[in-house]
């Protein structure tokens, strides 16, 4: 079975230039299938080291976005904060 992926011009660019790399220090034509194939079996052989690398950039909300998230005011006007969040998440858990 044979599934298109659609990549950006830039993420294009560096595959042809790591394809000619690779053909120009080694001598073989490497095609783009064989390169994504081994860069994806590379990947897969260190995916915790991925994985770990991927949370690194989603380390999630900063400080100063929570406090503002925190700061809002709930639809009634009354001010929200982290103990009534608490509360209703950990009452509809044990209900």
């Amino acid at each position: 079975m044979i599934t298109s992926v659609k990549i950006d011009s830039r993420t294009k660019g560096r595959l042809q230039d790591l394809q000619t790399e690779i053909e120009s220090e080694t001598g073989h034509v490497v095609t783009e299938q064989e390169l994504l194939e081994r860069l994806v079996d590379t990947v897969y052989e260190s995916r915790s080291e991925f994985i770990d690398s991927l949370c690194d950039e989603w380390d999630g909300l900063a400080d100063e976005d929570i406090d503002g998230l925190l700061s809002e005011s709930a639809a009634t006007g009354d001010r929200i904060d982290e103990d009534d969040i608490d509360d209703i998440i950990y009452r509809s858990e044990g209900e």
